[in-house]
C-alpha cells in the first residue's frame, strides 16, 4: 500500500511538489483555502479533501507548503482544534514553507506538545525545480525522523542537507534568500550601469557568463531582466516577506544589515504598487527607461562635471582651476587635459599636463609632485 502524502496549500510551489508526488508513486491527498487551486492536482490524480483535517485524516505523512507562518498556524493549530489535532497516530509533519525563526519553533513546540514528529524542511528552488526533483531541501529534526521522510525529500529534490535541530532549515533558507535577493537587486543595478554606461547591457552578461562571477541563476535572471520577462517565477511580494523575516532575525540577533535595508526601501513601495505579482526580476523596472533608452550616454553623463556647482573641486577648462572652488579640506583629484577626474582615495600631488593640484590655502603643505614629462619628485614629508 503507498505512502499517504496530504499536501496543505497547492499555490505555484505546493501543486508542483503534490505533482512530483503523484509521479514517484505516493497516494497523494490535497487541500487549498481556495479549492479551485487543487484542480491541476486533482487532474493529475491527488484526491481533493474539503477541509484540512479531512485531508490528513489516513495520511502517513503531512506536507505543508502555505504563504508564511500566520496561514500555517492558522490551518495546523486554530482555537478548537485543527490539523494537529486530526493527525492519526504516527504522523509526521514536514514544514516547507519559508515561515521565519519565530513561527517555526512555535510551530514545532504545538507539534511537540501534541506527539506529532516534526521536521522543518523549507526548499530552495522554483516551481520547475519542484516537477523535475531538482530541489534543494534544507532539513533539521530529530535523526528518528530521517528515514522516514527520505523517500519524500528524494522524490522532490536533488539533494538533502540535513542542518540538525528543529528550527535549522528556516534559518538557512533566511540565510540563502538574504542572497538571492541581494544578487537580483545587484544585477539590475549592475545592467542599468551598463546601458548608462552607453554599452549594451547583454555584454556584461556575456563577460561573466563563463566565469566564477556568472551564477546560473544570475544569468538566467539577467536574461530575464532584459527580455522584461517577468512573468512569475519568485514573486517580487513573496521576496520582500522573506526580506522582512530576513530583517526581523538579523534585528533579534544585533545585526545590521545595510544593504538588505536599502533593498527593503526599494522594493517594498514596488511590490505593493504594481509589481508584487510579477518575478522578483521585475526590480530592473525600476531604473526606468535606462535599460530601452538607445541615447549614447557616454558624453553626456560627464557634462555636469564641468559645474562648479556640482563638483567641489572646481570648474576646469584648458587647465586652470579656480582655487575659490576648493573648500580648505577639499581631496586633491587627478587633472588630464583640463578635466577633473575626482579620485576619493587619490594621494595628492599628482599631476598631468602641466597642471598643478591645490590641496590646500597654505603653499608650505603644498606636495611636491611630476609636472609634465619630468620625474616625479620627492614628496614632502
Amino acid at each position: 500500500m503507498p505512502t499517504i502524502i496530504a499536501v496543505l496549500g497547492t499555490g505555484r510551489m505546493g501543486d508542483a511538489i503534490a505533482h512530483k508526488l503523484l509521479s514517484a508513486g505516493f497516494a497523494v491527498r490535497v487541500w487549498n483555502r481556495t479549492p479551485e487551486r487543487t484542480a491541476p492536482a486533482v487532474a493529475a490524480g491527488a484526491i481533493a479533501a474539503q477541509t484540512a483535517a479531512d485531508a490528513v485524516a489516513e495520511a502517513d505523512i503531512v506536507i505543508t507548503m502555505l504563504s508564511d507562518g500566520m496561514a500555517t498556524a492558522s490551518v495546523i493549530a486554530p482555537a478548537g482544534g485543527g490539523v494537529l489535532a486530526a493527525m492519526p497516530p504516527g504522523c509526521t509533519w514536514i514544514q516547507m514553507g519559508t515561515i521565519g525563526l519565530t513561527w517555526a519553533d512555535l510551530l514545532a513546540a504545538g507539534a511537540a506538545a501534541s506527539g506529532v514528529a516534526f521536521v522543518d524542511a523549507p526548499v530552495s528552488g522554483s516551481d520547475q525545480a519542484a516537477r523535475a526533483g531538482e530541489l534543494l531541501v534544507l532539513a533539521s529534526g530529530s535523526e528518528g525522523v530521517r528515514a522516514v521522510v527520505a523517500p519524500v525529500f528524494d522524490a522532490i529534490g536533488r539533494r538533502t542537507l540535513w542542518l540538525g535541530d528543529v528550527g535549522a532549515g528556516s534559518r538557512l533558507k533566511l540565510a540563502l534568500n538574504n542572497w538571492l535577493a541581494c544578487v537580483v537587486e545587484g544585477l539590475a543595478e549592475t545592467l542599468a550601469l551598463t546601458a548608462a554606461l552607453g554599452l549594451d547591457p547583454q555584454s556584461f552578461l556575456d563577460a561573466v557568463a563563463d566565469g566564477p562571477l556568472g551564477a546560473p541563476y544570475a544569468i538566467a535572471k539577467g536574461r530575464a531582466m532584459l527580455a522584461d520577462d517577468a512573468s512569475p517565477g519568485f514573486a517580487l511580494r513573496d521576496a520582500v516577506k522573506d526580506v522582512v523575516l530576513v530583517r526581523a532575525a538579523a534585528t533579534d540577533e544585533g545585526l545590521e544589515l545595510p544593504l538588505t535595508d536599502a533593498l527593503l526601501e526599494r522594493w517594498s513601495p514596488a511590490a505593493a504598487n504594481g509589481l508584487g505579482d510579477l518575478d522578483v526580476s521585475a526590480v530592473v523596472r525600476l531604473a526606468g527607461d535606462v535599460l530601452t533608452d538607445t541615447t549614447p550616454r557616454g558624453t553626456a553623463m560627464r557634462e555636469p562635471l564641468h559645474d562648479a556647482r556640482d563638483l567641489p573641486r572646481g570648474t576646469f577648462a584648458g587647465g586652470q582651476a579656480d582655487p575659490d572652488d576648493f573648500p580648505v579640506d577639499a581631496r586633491l583629484g587627478r587633472f588630464s587635459d583640463g578635466e577633473a577626474l575626482p579620485i576619493a582615495d587619490e594621494e595628492p600631488g599628482r599631476f598631468s599636463e602641466g597642471v598643478e593640484a591645490l590641496g590646500d590655502d597654505d603653499p608650505e603643505k603644498h606636495v611636491e609632485g611630476s609636472f609634465g614629462d619630468e620625474s616625479p619628485g620627492p614628496a614632502s614629508s
